[in-house]
């Protein structure tokens, strides 16, 4: 069984500014990189300076600028929507069944965490994975996302860690991981166990009667 977490707590080396490392990492170690079209369009911030700096509002050149900046945002969106059409075909292709954080990225989206959130287009790429997954007959489950990072995988201790912290080591069991690989094995549970109290059966018998490939997401 496999998980893909998207969370919003990872960030990158100990800088100040937080950001994403990846669009989600999974349970056996993969991951799915994240695009991040906003961060690599240079295009777009020099037309945003460009409108920044055309003070007149009834200028043509304001209204040019004005018109190729919005050129630059739809490309974007579409290079995004694109992205998070082609990656959740590819999960509802592999796996039987999906689980994801249940997370809502407006609040305090101002923070520079959130603003990754925001650019990898989580609650796009949510919504359009539970319509492929409905119509391709695929059981997807959203879980709560609290201390998914925080608490090990393997034995259920709290490990309380940093974000510039990019290691999970449990000092009660020993286990060692990437903090996102431990998310998603976390998430992956929680889904397992939501499931079998849906179905009315135990979570032993969930685990044991699965055996369709099975992955777990929330939005990194």
């Amino acid at each position: 069984m496999q998980s893909i977490p998207l969370h919003p707590e990872d960030r990158e080396g100990g800088g100040d500014r937080p950001r994403i490392e990846c669009f989600a990492a999974v349970s056996n170690g993969e991951r799915v990189e994240n695009p991040k079209h906003y961060r690599a369009a240079s295009e777009l911030k020099r037309a945003q300076r460009t409108v920044a700096r055309r003070k007149n509002k009834r200028s043509n050149r304001r209204r040019k600028a004005i018109n190729i900046l919005a050129r630059k945002h739809l490309h974007i969106k579409r290079q995004r929507a694109d992205f998070h059409h082609k990656t959740a075909l590819d999960v509802i292709r592999r796996y039987d069944h999906i689980t994801i954080e249940d997370l809502n990225v407006r609040d305090g989206q101002e923070s520079p965490s959130r603003q990754s959130i925001s650019d990898a287009g989580w609650n796009q790429f949510a919504r359009i994975l539970t319509s492929k997954a409905a119509n391709a007959g695929r059981e997807v489950i959203l879980v709560n996302p609290a201390y998914t990072s925080q608490d090990c995988s393997q034995c259920g201790s709290r490990v309380r860690k940093s974000l510039a912290l990019r290691e999970h080591r449990c000092i009660n069991c020993g286990f060692v991981a990437h903090r996102d690989h431990n998310a998603a094995i976390n998430i992956q549970k929680r889904g397992q166990k939501r499931g079998a109290r849906a179905s009315g059966m135990g979570y032993e018998a969930r685990v044991n009667r699965e055996e369709s490939p099975t992955i777990a997401g929330h939005p990194v």
